[in-house]
């Protein structure tokens, strides 16, 4: 019998690497990049480009950094993809001061940034809370001519939506619009949150009332951040209208939907309707947590329904211990 023999070469190692990548098989894609020097095949930009890339998907960010050092350092040539996906792997490390010394590497290596590489930082710079980095990269995108996205414009409001500073999102906003980029959910649900965390319930249910001339449907994100605008409003009649339409638009209630608009019941004094969702909450085998069980005996507290305040206080504590 015939045998037929392969000769392994850099080719060969990248497509298995490339392939255990697709296939989030981490371990793997790093065996084969270690194999490599071992058997004196040189290692090129794909190879790190595929090693990487599959230790970012695993959520093994540090193996990435690593593996860039080994990149940068050595005779390899490295481009946009290398770079992004270091990037890409600060994101995942919460690591936003690395990543922009990456992305100030790049500009001295003359590689120009794309969006990938920005929606990343933007993103590290979000979970960071570091919103004013966060606008600084979208204003660096657009002296570099990169293309701005939904995603990227998202990212950064979301970091305004973070520090609640609502008028830094609008702007954000308008400038989407400027450039054309259509607004989704997900802006329209931070931009609503951002005015909730900054008392600005008024701009909160504009925006909310904008969603439908848009033709952007909410998510039951987007309730949950207006009817907290309203609860923090005292504004407990929009807060019970906000749940009374989401059924109509099938949008399924959670357990933070029903503890915002008892709260907000609670603040007006509306201990009824405050039971009136409770109750639904457990209709609906929603769970109620200690905010919902403290808001709705608040309210009977309030009217001086103690006997309602007493049977609550005893299926709070009943609840608890299951």
């Amino acid at each position: 019998m015939a045998q037929c023999t392969v000769e392994r070469n850099t080719i060969t190692f990248n497509a298995a690497m490339s392939a255990c990548e697709k296939g989030n098989q981490c371990e793997k894609a790093s065996w084969l990049f270690d194999m490599m020097p071992a058997k004196n095949i040189e290692l090129d930009t794909i190879s790190f480009s595929a090693a990487m890339s599959a230790s970012e998907k695993a959520g093994k960010w540090e193996m990435a950094l690593r593996l860039f050092s080994l990149a940068v350092q050595g005779k390899v040539e490295t481009n946009v993809i290398i770079f992004s996906t270091a990037i890409s792997a600060c994101e995942k490390g919460d690591a936003w001061q690395q990543g922009l010394h990456i992305l100030s590497v790049m500009t001295t290596r003359e590689i120009g940034p794309d969006t990938t590489a920005f929606g990343a930082l933007i993103s590290a710079c979000k979970s960071a809370g570091e919103w004013q980095k966060s606008l600084q990269l979208i204003s660096s995108m657009t002296q570099a001519k990169v293309e701005t996205n939904v995603s990227t414009f998202n990212a950064a409001i979301s970091s305004c939506e973070t520090a609640g500073d609502w008028e830094k999102a609008l702007h954000i906003c308008s400038v989407m619009l400027c450039r054309s980029v259509r607004s989704d959910v997900i802006t329209l649900s931070a931009l609503i949150s951002a005015c909730e965390k900054g008392n600005a319930w008024e701009k909160a249910l504009e925006i909310f009332g904008a969603m439908t001339q848009n033709m952007v449907e909410p998510n039951t994100i987007t309730f949950n951040a207006a009817i907290s605008s309203c609860e923090k409003s005292s504004q407990w009649e929009t807060a019970l209208h906000f749940c009374g339409i989401m059924p109509q638009l099938v949008v399924e209630p959670n357990s933070v939907t029903c503890s915002a608009a008892i709260s907000a019941c609670q603040k007006g004094s509306e201990w009824e309707k405050a039971l009136h969702v409770f109750s639904r909450m457990a209709q609906k085998t929603l769970e109620c947590n200690r905010i919902t069980f403290n808001a709705t005996i608040s309210a009977c507290e309030k009217a001086a329904e103690w006997q309602k305040s007493l049977w609550l206080f005893t299926a709070m504590v009943r609840n608890h211990r299951s």
